[in-house]
């Protein structure tokens, strides 16, 4: 008797691992026919765990974790630029200084950021981060200019 208990328990474990894999291969873009013969289940059967309120769950999970990575990514990517901008406008080449004032102003402008007269111009890249905070582009460099 305790063999069937164990089996049943076992069942249960690949059950959900099989829930997980079909998961994973619905995320890499598999019909629920490709799904269900991956795992060894009717098409139908896959379909069903799509159902299932733990499926429900691991989608949500997923689609959090996705978007914590871009906003990590977005962020990042946002502070270099703004860094690069700050660098490249002390530059000791008073073109490449206009040009990178110039895009910093246009993406300010482009953001909707109000530019408040202050008295003294943000000195860190914190600091100009919190300036330029909404943003909803990224800066491009000058022409010729490398990041």
């Amino acid at each position: 008797m305790a063999k069937n208990v164990q089996s049943a328990d076992n069942a249960d474990e690949t059950l959900d691992a099989l829930k997980m894999r079909a998961f994973t291969l619905r995320l890499a873009g598999m019909t629920w026919t490709e799904v269900g013969k991956e795992c060894g289940v009717s098409m139908t059967q896959a379909r069903r765990w799509s159902q299932s309120p733990e499926w429900s769950a691991e989608s949500e999970r997923f689609v959090e974790d996705v978007r914590k990575q871009i906003q990590s990514w977005t962020c990042s990517g946002t502070e270099k630029a703004i860094a690069t901008l700050m660098r490249l406008m002390d530059s000791p080449d008073e073109d490449v200084r206009l040009k990178a004032a110039g895009q910093m102003l246009e993406w300010c402008t482009k953001a909707r950021v109000n530019i408040q007269p202050r008295e003294a111009a943000p000195t860190t890249d914190a600091e100009a981060a919190k300036l330029l905070a909404g943003a909803t582009s990224l800066p491009t460099l000058p022409d010729g200019v490398e990041g």
